[in-house]
């Protein structure tokens, strides 16, 4: 039986990586990221009924995602992949507003806002959701404040949302990758 994916921050990177190891399996993939498709013609997966741009930054990027899936009929998401992120990192002082306002966009509202669109209908009953968190949620470092606070938040909605799912059939991931 062929898996249903989707995969956020799917052009490079970790998303990257598991699309091409994905892709290779057979399995069918719906991905996301902010690149124009034009960019991505070295990979035969990112084409315009698997590629949905869109900027996860954007307060209606899950409605986004889920139009596109409903444009291309797709079958129920077998397996989430919550990978996009930001990683602003510097002096706190020094990061500008809007930039503080993208990481938690980013790393804290689109998977928060994504998880509860798609869990309107559009993820297989026994769904394996799988969010990418970071290390630096548990080994601080200077300079890491807000990212360390964004995957922190996150870290907080994945556990709590473990429990308020617990007696579905539906897996919850949390992992916590180090520098990429």
């Amino acid at each position: 039986m062929t898996k249903t994916i989707l995969i956020t921050g799917a052009t490079d990177g970790i998303g990257l990586a598991l699309a091409r190891q994905y892709y290779a399996a057979g399995a069918q993939l719906f991905l996301v990221g902010r690149r124009d498709l034009a960019e991505l013609t070295s990979e035969p997966f990112f084409t315009p009924t698997t590629y949905c741009q869109v900027d996860l930054a954007d307060p209606v990027c899950a409605s986004a995602v889920s139009a596109f899936l409903q444009a291309q009929a797709a079958p129920p998401i077998d397996e989430l992949i919550l990978n996009a992120g930001l990683g602003y990192t510097g002096p706190l002082p020094d990061q500008p507003p809007a930039a503080l306002a993208e990481l938690l966009a980013v790393n804290v509202r689109a998977p928060l806002a994504l998880t509860h669109a798609l869990a309107g209908g559009q993820l297989a009953p026994a769904a394996h959701i799988v969010f990418i968190s970071s290390v630096v949620v548990g080994w601080p470092a200077p300079n890491y404040a807000a990212y360390a606070a964004s995957k922190a938040a996150l870290d907080g909605f994945v556990r709590s949302l473990q429990l308020e799912w617990q007696d579905r059939p539906v897996t919850i991931q949390l992992i916590h990758p180090g520098a990429t």
